[in-house]
């Protein structure tokens, strides 16, 4: 069973998140596993202290089983656990006792295993350690650690821990991260551009560029390093990089550009932006995060060199994998290996799978079993993907056809008219197929054919197959399985339009749009039902707010043209509808108008009338809207009223709409003062909108929650009378009433 030392704990828990803390604690003395409190709560702290996303880190690196670690900062032992699995001892230092009592309830089964509770520089080690880890550690030092150079300082009283061949280990964010300059507020700070600026007015927290973090390990006696690339970030990543692949090998962020713990902006598209500094071999600058391996004297050299790694685990047990490409006397090789015991199945079927060649321009590499993990050459040729890109650079249309023809045809070979809709396999990995007709299908044949999964191999005039992880003993149309190739492709690399726009670039493959939404449903079911299941991963991802456009319009020099639409109860039409530019002047406006003089110009008798401001988010103050000089009260537009006549429009084509007119006969007048908002503005219309949202669902539920006591009270009243024994007396009398109702009737 675990120690739990308590020996240097002086009262020190000042940082913390809170109650919460306390509730994940009696969580876990109840008995539940954090998976399944994960399943019931969607809450950041909760996710960030149990998410087994956490231990991708460090889960990948090559621990030697006989070494004895030190972890610095367990906090609530998100890694702990995973260090005793690795590693011959632990000892796992927290300076909060509530989140050591976390810990110890977590992993108090690792024989292994002594926690520390207390502040680390006032504790005292009888021995070095083979291995220290800093996970998100380095950066509060400045907090905790005394002296003018208190960063420096702690690095070294590390180093003064450290066995001989000892290596440390630090995950921190990178100051200059990409992401920071696209929207996402510093981890740390919750402010944007805190870390770009240099942390103006904070002194609790700081973290490092790559040459300032190589600077401060130098100066604190450390002369040999090696960094990784954690992508999205060190704290849930799914890719792990290295100085040999972060500039090589491709990483589109898909739904983790989202975030889990803020919702962020986004000003640009970062995975263009990914593209582009890999092309001027300067990404690992931007990277979001490091993890350093750190040695005082040399770095241990392992079996194989690592180069890469994928983590599939926001999947079901059964599916979830690693993909780790590395190096053995010189020779690169790619390794899946199972991440559940559940999951080797899953990675054995590619066994079978990968030795089947369907015909010999495309073929399946090989692939070997290995020690609970399958292995294949790794392939240095270009893939499908990418030379369809450079086609398009080029703008060689012709050539760009031919290759992807030669897949299309691949694809649709061999097929038979098959009724597939009621299979149930299909039925369970698809969901329900809304055509109900025999189609062109294949079984036993990879649904998988992503572009970027298929490489060239100019010397034997080829293609390779590398990934058939998704292959089905059941029929699957071939439509379906071209539209995955196309869609797939079209959406990862929307400099395709230079060719073709999206409808007709399906119609290479023959998919109309009724078959578009048909598959799209089918994707959906397949990745989020089927492989996701109740992995409860997205979840927690906030919102996104892209900002371009809007800040685009913002800075926008063209006027203000405020225009009128006239609606006769048959809707809004260009046909009816006046420019107001002359009406403007100096972001002000002051309108009037007369229905019948509006009325004879259309032709048509105007019910409703919409004034469209200018075309651009906006605020509008001193709002005056008027019928013959007297205030018009039917007012309604797509806004959000301030109060004192002040209304705020976040998105773009603000309208004010005067409805009800059809009787009226005289003028109206519109006067205001306008605007462009700001993106601050902007975000906080959208704080309001949520909170007037929230408001209204509240008072929605209270209105429930007494109809429904209402109803709790006439039943009890009621069943009180049925058991009553007058109502039991007055049965036969009841009955001869009904009886005499219906002859009546």
């Amino acid at each position: 069973m675990a120690k739990w030392n308590l020996d240097f704990y002086q009262d020190e828990d000042g940082y913390s998140d809170g109650d919460i803390e306390t509730e994940i604690l009696e969580l876990l003395k109840s008995g539940k596993q954090p998976n399944d409190i994960l399943k019931e709560d969607d809450r950041w702290a909760m996710f960030y202290h149990l998410s087994p996303l956490r231990q991708n880190v460090l889960s990948w690196y090559p621990f030697n089983p006989e070494s004895s670690l030190l972890e610095i900062g367990a906090g609530c032992g998100a890694l702990t656990g995973l260090f005793c699995k690795k590693v011959k001892t632990v000892t796992a230092v927290e300076l909060t006792k509530r989140r050591s009592a976390i810990n110890f309830q977590r992993n108090q089964s690792c024989d292994n295993l002594e926690l520390l509770t207390g502040n680390f520089n006032n504790m005292v080690f009888d021995k070095p350690f083979d291995m220290i880890v800093l996970n998100g550690v380095l950066e509060y030092a400045g907090s905790f650690t005394e002296g003018e150079d208190p960063y420096c300082s702690f690095l070294q009283k590390i180093r003064s821990l450290l066995a001989p061949q000892g290596v440390l280990l630090i995950a921190i964010e990178n100051r200059l991260g990409l992401k920071y300059f696209n929207g996402v507020v510093e981890d740390h700070t919750s402010a944007l551009f805190s870390g770009l600026n240099e942390y103006p007015g904070v002194d609790f927290v700081k973290t490092f560029s790559k040459s300032e973090l190589q600077s401060l390990l130098e100066k604190s006696g450390y002369d040999h390093y090696r960094f990784y690339y954690p992508f999205p970030d060190y704290k849930f990543p799914d890719t792990i990089l290295t100085d040999e692949t972060i500039n090589t090998m491709g990483y589109n962020y898909g739904n983790s550009i989202s975030g889990y713990n803020h919702d962020r902006l986004v000003f640009f598209d970062e995975n263009k932006m990914i593209d582009t500094l890999q092309h001027e071999k300067i990404l690992d600058r931007f990277a979001n995060s490091f993890i350093v391996e750190v040695g005082c004297n040399a770095l241990p050299k392992a079996e194989s060199d690592l180069k890469y790694v994928k983590y599939s685990n926001k999947r079901r047990n059964e599916f979830q994998i690693s993909t780790i490409i590395s190096s053995e006397e010189g020779k690169w090789r790619v390794e899946k290996k199972p991440l559940t015991e559940k999951a080797w199945p899953h990675l054995k079927k590619m066994i079978k799978s990968g030795l089947k060649t369907e015909n010999q321009l495309f073929r399946h590499l090989t692939v070997v079993e290995k020690d609970q993990s399958i292995t294949m050459p790794y392939l240095q040729l270009p893939t499908l993907e990418e030379m369809l890109k450079t086609y398009i650079d080029q703008g060689n249309q012709k050539q760009f056809d031919e290759r992807l023809d030669q897949l299309l045809a691949f694809i649709g070979q061999n097929g038979e008219m098959i009724r597939y809709g009621d299979d149930p396999g299909f039925i369970n990995v698809f969901g329900e197929d809304p055509f109900n007709a025999p189609a062109l299908c294949k079984k036993n044949t990879n649904i998988d054919y992503i572009l970027g999964n298929i490489f060239y191999d100019e010397a034997d005039r080829h293609y390779w197959i590398i990934d058939y992880e998704w292959v089905f003993d059941f029929a699957v149309p071939v439509k379906f399985i071209t539209w995955r190739s196309l869609f797939y492709f079209f959406i990862h690399n929307p400099e395709i339009e230079k060719f073709y726009d999206f409808k007709t670039f399906l119609m290479k493959g023959d998919i109309s749009e009724e078959d578009h939404q048909a598959f799209l449903k089918w994707d959906y079911h397949f990745g989020q039902q089927y492989v996701a299941g109740d992995n409860q991963t997205s979840r927690y991802l906030k919102k996104t707010y892209n900002e371009n456009g809007m800040l685009t319009d913002f800075l926008s020099d063209e006027p203000y043209e405020a225009e009128l639409y006239g609606d006769d109860g048959t809707g809004f039409t260009e046909a009816r509808k006046q420019i107001l530019s002359d009406y403007v002047t100096q972001n002000t406006f002051e309108i009037k108008i007369s229905l019948d003089a509006l009325r004879k110009k259309w032709q048509v008798p105007i019910e409703t009338l919409r004034f469209d401001p200018c075309a651009y988010p906006c605020t509008i103050t001193d709002l005056k809207c008027t019928l013959d000089g007297k205030q018009f009260t039917g007012l309604e537009s797509n806004g959000l009223y301030l109060g004192d006549g002040e209304w705020h429009f976040p998105e773009k084509d603000p309208q004010i709409l005067f409805k009800n007119l059809k009787k009226t006969n005289h003028r109206i007048g519109i006067k205001g003062s306008l605007q462009k908002i700001t993106p601050a503005q902007r975000i906080e219309g959208y704080h309001q909108q949520l909170q007037t949202a929230r408001q209204v669902l509240g008072q929605s539920k209270d209105m429930a929650q007494k109809w429904q006591r209402r109803y709790a009270q006439t039943q009890r009243t009621l069943d009180e009378i049925k058991n009553s024994t007058v109502w039991k007396l007055s049965k036969p009398l009841r009955k001869g009433m009904d009886k005499l109702k219906k002859d009546h009737e």
